[in-house]
């Protein structure tokens, strides 16, 4: 039984290492799936992997019917794997096709029930008759249905996907892979693209070990720890998937193996027309998920955008695919983000679910009795019910203050700037009063130190699902940002391009614009230096709010979903750290609650 099973930590029993794929192209015959599906069970087969739209449920349904009538089988003994497929996102019809699914399958239930991929499509009925809906125009008709209100992947010797693969197994998930040997006769291969049943190192391995390139292949995902789901329906060949547990591969014929991998990703069709890749984090800690793209709306003290710059800048994201918009109280742009965005759900375009506003809470107003008052203004301000997320802004208090906005940053006669101190614990107590009382659906903090976020941490009843803080190629901000993502934090990167029009910029100090390895990134990608660095945040998991008020910078800002950078691509980035932080936030330098005395 070596390697034939992996148990479901997460969940109950365990699965099958190897199951028979049901996904054929053009609905083979149920015929040839009945037999296919009779004979896996013959060869031993105990899993069968299927999905609502493969048009395969009724034939394995009746497969394996029969072979339990016939004795050969139990249910208990074979583990049934189906998927919710992308146009019954909607809540109310999740549970409705999962019924239509075990009603063609001839089962009560199933061993594993899967979201098939990320992206809704429009809502259709159980027909079958359109799994792909489209306009007149032949564009993809897409919906968008929360993640949390309703998760297989692409593995095989040329397309390793290791970190998302790394990723499912720390978080106690068995990772399945479909199409473990590449699907090399799938219609839409490229000719020059290469097929592992000719790879030399695959052939001579096999060669070696008297196995099959496939037995070889499926042998090097057992020995990873991973499931799979190879298909066929021609028997000879459902056997032989199968006949692996009786060789095994040596470390360096693991390493032979692994080193073929080329990145190359085969299943992309849907990926890439919905460009879904890396497009949202889900907030573990709290609702939902936070587009990873949002558009930051800053204005340096004294040189704030026009309330129409702002309006237009708003409305220009939200026509690029913007999702997410960051404001704060004191930056004054609420106004200006709260018409652009109220128009454009009176004009239809968006509906107030589709969008994500963050706002923070400002240094004047950290006395408990103005913390929910503040927020009201800026609901007001940003003509909204609710904020998905309300940060605290920094953790450093200052006088008390009104909200016309006359004083941000209150001083004295002789221009030193006025503190005060409440503490952290109290103003948090008043953040969960804002959740539960509706106004926000998160909340969070922003430039904490590890100090900080810990203190938050002992005395919440609600955790932070998010930190905001900045990190740009020159300042990584690593520690801080690990810490905060093993608390269960979505980290949110402001400056992510390291502010290099900033005024306070001394002439010695770099700028990632015009640094030789990320032109040289750049140019071999054909994107921009700004199009590389978001990228290269989205691949690390963290979000960013880069500022921009001109319409073709805002839309290459966020068209950064159609390339990946390589693993030596992502080390050259790392290694440009400098530990350059430009926003020191001087008013408050000698404060108490000052954050960044602290290491991290």
């Amino acid at each position: 039984m070596d390697l034939q099973i992996l148990p479901l930590i997460n969940g109950t029993g365990s699965i099958p290492t190897i199951g028979l794929g049901t996904f054929v192209f053009e609905q083979g015959k149920p015929e040839k799936g009945e037999a296919a599906t009779s004979a896996a069970v013959d060869a031993r087969y105990r899993h069968f992997d299927c999905a609502w739209n493969y048009g395969t449920q009724e034939c394995v349904g009746r497969a394996l019917e029969k072979k339990i009538k016939d004795g050969i089988i139990e249910r208990k003994d074979i583990f049934i794997t189906t998927k919710l497929w992308n146009t019954h996102h909607n809540p109310k019809l999740v549970m409705e096709e999962l019924k239509d699914s075990l009603k063609k399958l001839q089962t009560d239930y199933v061993d594993m029930f899967l979201i098939h991929w990320p992206m809704g499509l429009q809502d259709q009925d159980f027909s079958r008759n359109v799994i792909s809906p489209k306009d007149k125009n032949g564009k993809q008709l897409c919906a968008c249905y929360p993640l949390e209100d309703i998760w297989k992947i692409e593995i095989w010797p040329y397309f390793s996907n290791k970190r998302l693969t790394k990723f499912c197994k720390d978080k106690g998930m068995v990772v399945t892979a479909y199409a473990p040997f590449g699907c090399p006769s799938r219609p839409w291969k490229e000719a020059e693209e290469p097929c592992p049943f000719e790879d030399p190192v695959l052939l001579e391995i096999a060669e070696r070990k008297g196995k099959s390139v496939a037995q070889v292949i499926i042998r090097f995902h057992l020995q990873n720890g991973i499931s799979m789901v190879p298909k066929s329906v021609t028997p000879s060949r459902i056997k032989e998937n199968i006949n692996v547990f009786d060789f095994e591969l040596s470390e360096e014929d693991m390493e032979k193996i692994k080193a073929l991998d080329r990145n190359l990703r085969v299943f992309k069709e849907l990926t890439d027309h919905f460009n879904m890749d890396l497009q949202t984090l889900p907030l573990t800690n709290g609702t939902g998920s936070i587009p990873t793209i949002g558009l930051g709306t800053f204005t340096v003290f004294g040189q704030r955008g026009k309330p129409e710059e702002v309006e237009a800048a708003t409305s220009a994201a939200v026509d690029a695919g913007y999702r997410h918009f960051d404001c704060a109280w004191n930056y004054g742009t609420q106004e200006g983000i709260g018409r652009a965005l109220e128009k454009k759900i009176k004009d239809g375009v968006i509906e107030r679910k589709d969008i994500f506003i963050t706002t923070k809470l400002w240094d004047t107003h950290h006395n408990p009795k103005l913390v929910m008052e503040e927020l009201k203004d800026s609901l007001k301000k940003l003509r909204t019910d609710y904020v998905d997320m309300f940060l605290i802004h920094w953790p450093t208090a200052l006088q008390d203050q009104d909200f016309s906005g006359d004083k941000i940053a209150p001083a004295d006669e002789n221009g030193k700037v006025l503190w005060a101190c409440y503490p952290l614990e109290d103003i948090w107590k008043e953040m969960e009063k804002c959740q539960h009382a509706g106004m926000a659906r998160n909340i969070g903090i922003s430039n904490f130190n590890s100090k900080q976020t810990d203190r938050i941490f002992k005395c919440c009843t609600i955790k932070p699902t998010n930190m905001q803080i900045e990190i740009s190629p020159y300042f990584a901000n690593e520690r801080l940002t690990k810490f905060c993502q093993e608390k269960g934090m979505v980290v949110t990167a402001y400056a992510p391009l390291g502010a290099p029009s900033r005024p306070w910029r001394e002439s010695g100090e770099p700028s990632p614009f015009e640094d030789p390895v990320l032109t040289e990134i750049a140019t071999r990608k054909g994107k921009s230096v700004a199009q590389v660095i978001i990228r290269f945040h989205l691949q690390n998991g963290i979000s960013v709010v880069p500022k921009s008020i001109t319409p073709s910078r805002i839309k290459e800002n966020i068209d950064v979903f159609d390339f990946e950078l390589s693993e030596e691509d992502m080390k050259k980035i790392k290694d440009l750290d400098r530990n350059l932080r430009v926003y020191k936030e001087p008013i408050a330098i000698g404060h108490p609650e000052y954050p960044f005395d602290e290491p991290f």
